[in-house]
């Protein structure tokens, strides 16, 4: 008689088998990489593209000369906007989502219509 031989499979653990279909997402362009492995594994298959796409990459002094001519041809350039510092607790209020208490709220439009005057003054 002859044995039949019977193949065993290693099995996954169902948090193997979710990174594994993390991972074959990210690797066919339908998510983002958010974990490490994801990100490393991105760019192990991307190195290439990446590496190719960094030696395109214009020079600095070569990007500021074009806005430069641009500017002097009478080009009107968009002004860099300036990040407007909020208290901690205006932060905190709109991350939790919570009801913004009556001081914060006054805070809130007092900040605003200073920015509203300070753009005002400046210009465009």
């Amino acid at each position: 008689m002859t044995e039949k031989r019977t193949r065993r499979y290693a099995t996954l653990s169902e948090a193997e088998v979710s990174r594994d279909i993390l991972l074959e997402a990210v690797r066919r362009g339908l998510r983002l990489p958010e974990t490490t492995d994801e990100i490393a594994a991105f760019e192990r298959e991307c190195a290439e593209e990446i590496a190719e796409a960094r030696r395109n990459l214009p020079s600095l002094e070569s990007v500021r000369a074009r806005a430069r001519n641009l500017g002097s041809n009478g080009m009107k350039l968009i002004q860099e906007r300036v990040a407007i510092e909020v208290g901690s607790d205006l932060a905190m209020a709109a991350r939790n989502g919570t009801e913004i208490p009556p001081e914060v709220s006054s805070r809130m439009e007092e900040a605003l219509e200073q920015t509203k005057r300070r753009r005002k003054s400046n210009g465009p």
